[in-house]
């Protein structure tokens, strides 16, 4: 990606537990985090002019909507849930006036589950 470009890339994330594995009302919550610039990178110089420093990127589940530090998806099984449906998530480099050059980001996924077994007693 390209900062300031607008462009965009994106992944999916979906369950492939198939949903009569679980117990009906189970809830996997993924908080989705884009990391930070360095200090390194905070410290740079910026572009002549420029007073905004060293971002990485940003994530979106809609790219018409601002890019965020994270977000979080849910899945729950069971009727009126949403266990079988894929859900995309949005990358974008974010502008900064830094003069940092080229840059790998990190993407960190932090997943939670809550679930209850058949006699009701609930799993995290």
């Amino acid at each position: 990606m390209v900062e300031d470009s607008g462009d965009y890339d994106s992944y999916n994330i979906a369950m492939t537990l198939p949903e009569a594995d679980v117990p009906v009302g189970t809830k996997v919550t993924i908080t989705i985090v884009a990391a930070g610039a360095s200090t390194q990178d905070r410290d740079a110089a910026l572009k002549p002019g420029g007073d905004t420093k060293a971002r990485a990127v940003g994530v979106s589940l809609d790219p018409s909507q601002p890019f965020q530090d994270s977000v979080t998806v849910t899945f729950v099984a069971g009727p009126g849930g949403n266990w079988t449906t894929t859900q995309h998530v949005y990358v974008q480099a974010l502008s900064d006036d830094a003069l940092e050059g080229t840059k790998t980001a990190v993407i960190s996924h932090l997943v939670t589950v809550t679930s209850s077994d058949k006699i009701g007693r609930a799993h995290v």
